[in-house]
């Protein structure tokens, strides 16, 4: 009897455990390679917009790129619309994976703007692929670095933390 009760439970368990199992396996393939990023503002998920949710561009003239998410806006009691983004500025080491130079890092949320903390930012470059005709590549990266809102005596400011992980980023040229 004993046994036939552990049977059952585990039985239980594995189908309840089933139920819970992502349905749209199917289509890994078709993830796998679409773009995607999450990020942690002090441990906080950064909520995303559902479509149209980043832009990544290079500069013209400098080995620099910009890449800016974008999250849902928030509004105020007014009903003002206040916007949420990450905004980065590194600089691009052609075809060099690893530690990247971030020299900005903007985060602005409910209209106030947090800037990056000197010597906080660490971006480690794994994937870069540019595409044939050399006007753009796809990227994968981590990211982690403080920011902090600019004020005379920063020393009562809070700063916050932002972890992060961004794949198959595409960052082109800017349209002409």
């Amino acid at each position: 009897m004993k046994k036939t009760i552990t049977v059952m439970l585990l039985i239980g368990i594995l189908l309840l455990g089933e139920s819970f199992a992502d349905k749209g396996s199917t289509k890994t393939s078709v993830r796998k390679n679409s773009p995607s990023y999450s990020f942690m503002v002090d441990g906080a998920p950064f909520d995303a917009m559902p479509t149209n949710n980043y832009t990544a561009m290079l500069g013209y003239d400098t080995p620099k790129a910009t890449l800016t998410f974008f999250g849902n806006a928030l509004r105020d009691k007014e009903g003002k619309v206040m916007p949420n983004k990450i905004e980065i500025e590194y600089t691009i080491r052609d075809g060099v994976l690893g530690d990247v130079n971030v020299s900005r890092i903007t985060y602005l949320y409910k209209n106030e703007k947090y800037n990056l903390l000197p010597g906080s930012a660490f971006m480690s470059i794994t994937k870069m692929k540019w595409n044939p005709g050399k006007n753009g590549f796809v990227m994968n990266a981590d990211i982690f670095c403080k920011v902090q809102k600019t004020f005379v005596t920063e020393e009562f400011v809070p700063v916050f933390v932002i972890r992060g992980s961004m794949q198959n980023i595409t960052v082109n040229l800017p349209m002409s």
